[in-house]
Parts: structure tokens; C-alpha cells; sequence
């Protein structure tokens, strides 16, 4: 999603419009899976948000992909849960969340539809620009490119 359909977004219609069409689409893609809520919709989307927020804080895929992907094994392995309906059997753990309060822990979609993991969002979206920056490689590559592309249009209009 960051990779290719948000970087499109993102040149096109900017942020806002970007973070919002590419998280609701991370959101619905998840619609199939089992066990699926509302809850889970709303709780994917502000992921979505955070991970495109990561993104664009960065200017590099490393963070977004790497946290997605800390965050669904933590889920199946030491919290032994369920990630988006699915339940891999990999457990480190006996922990068995999906048997707690489904409002608070997502039952058995798992934790991402569960009140614990909108609390969770909705701290850590403010939070992360605090903590995220541009590396200064990734802000002198895309300044050289834009500059070259700037250079092409001049080009282009003459």
C-alpha cells in the first residue's frame, strides 16, 4: 500500500487526501477476512493512518513494513492470537485473548478489533512525529529529484 498505491496518491492529491483513501482501502481489504467487525474496519483504518504517517515522516518503507510485520507476529506469537481472522498456530505463549471481552480484545478477529488496539491508535498517531524523522539521505534524494523533475518540466514548457 505504502510502496506503490500511496506514493501515487500522495503525488497526485497530496497528504490528507492520500492517508485518508489509502487507509480506507487498507481497511477494506481486510473485510474478507473472518470474524469481521466494524471495530475492526475503524481500528485498521487509523493503522493504515499510522502507517502512512510513518511513511511520510520517514520517507522510507523500512519502518511502516517492519512495524506491520513486528506487530501481526506479535500478535500470533506471544500474545497466541488471532491476526485479522486468521490464526497461525505459532505460539510462544499460552496467553489466550480471544476468550477475554470481545469489545476490549477483538475476540476472534483478534486484538486489531478490539477497544485496547483504538486506545493504542489513537496514542500513538499524535505521538510518532515526535519520535520519526527524515533521514538526511532519504531528504537530499528526493530533493535531487525533485529538482530533476523540475528541471525536465522547464524543459518540457520551453
Amino acid at each position: 500500500f505504502r510502496g506503490i498505491l500511496f506514493q501515487a496518491l500522495l503525488e497526485r492529491f497530496g497528504i490528507v487526501i492520500s492517508v485518508s483513501i489509502g487507509s480506507v482501502i487498507f481497511g477494506l481489504i481486510h473485510v474478507v477476512n473472518e470474524s469481521f467487525t466494524f471495530f475492526a474496519l475503524l481500528n485498521i483504518i487509523l493503522a493504515g493512518v499510522l502507517l502512512s504517517m510513518m511513511y511520510i515522516r520517514t520517507r522510507s518503507l523500512w519502518l511502516p513494513i517492519s512495524f506491520h510485520f513486528f506487530w501481526n507476529l506479535g500478535q500470533a506469537t506471544i500474545l497466541n492470537n488471532y491476526v485479522s481472522g486468521i490464526y497461525f498456530d505459532i505460539p510462544v505463549s499460552t496467553l489466550n485473548l480471544y476468550d477475554l471481552p470481545v469489545w476490549l480484545f477483538g475476540g476472534y478477529f483478534g486484538i486489531e478489533a478490539g477497544f485496547i488496539t483504538t486506545f493504542l491508535l489513537i496514542v500513538m498517531i499524535p505521538i510518532l512525529p515526535k519520535f520519526t524523522d527524515v533521514s538526511p539521505q532519504m531528504s537530499a534524494y528526493y530533493f535531487k529529484q525533485r529538482y530533476e523533475e523540475s528541471k525536465l518540466r522547464e524543459k518540457k514548457a520551453a
